[in-house]
């Protein structure tokens, strides 16, 4: 579609640009336009704005390997994979997670800013399954793909409250409050 053929050492680089660019666009206090020397990206006095509506616009990475990972830690606003393509299910998003927090305190992050959302299938739509993953391997915000009418509408009724239930038991019974 007209992007050109990168490696994935130039497309892991590109994407830090990439994120760069949308942080300095969407800066509108700043003043005077955007100038960034960069490889992939370069800017050369590009005009700010417009300012999102969401301030800031949060950016989710849905990547997978360690270079994607560190740049979640190091610039991204949530991590974002899908469930059926992590390689080792849950025990992938634990090692991910432990990427991306390394890669946060390395640059003075706080690691828990960063969001930790996951795509999941109808199949995993279920509320163990979901209580498991945010409990046990810190999963704060789930998308569940598809568009079945019927599974939305348990989502909504049966499924979403059920998940929230589990978990606020399971943190009372470990002491962790809410929040």
């Amino acid at each position: 579609m007209g992007a050109p053929n990168r490696t994935p050492a130039e497309q892991g680089d590109a994407l830090a640009e990439a994120i760069a660019v949308i942080r300095e666009l969407h800066d509108t206090d700043a003043a005077g336009g955007v100038f960034l020397h960069h490889e992939h990206y370069p800017v050369r006095g590009a005009k700010r704005g417009p300012a999102p509506v969401q301030r800031p616009m949060p950016i989710w990475l849905g990547v997978l390997k360690p270079k994607g990972l560190r740049l979640v830690g190091s610039a991204a606003d949530g991590w974002l994979p899908s469930f059926g393509r992590l390689e080792h299910g849950a025990d992938s998003l634990d090692a991910g997670h432990a990427v991306v927090d390394d890669a946060a305190r390395a640059v003075g992050r706080e690691p828990r800013d960063i969001r930790r959302l996951l795509n999941v299938g109808p199949r995993d739509a279920r509320p163990d399954t979901l209580a498991d993953l945010a409990t046990e391997h810190g999963v704060d915000t789930f998308v569940v793909v598809g568009d079945d009418e019927g599974l939305l509408a348990e989502l909504g009724e049966r499924i979403a409250p059920e998940v929230r239930a589990i978990v606020a038991e399971r943190r009372a019974q470990r002491g962790v409050r809410a929040g």
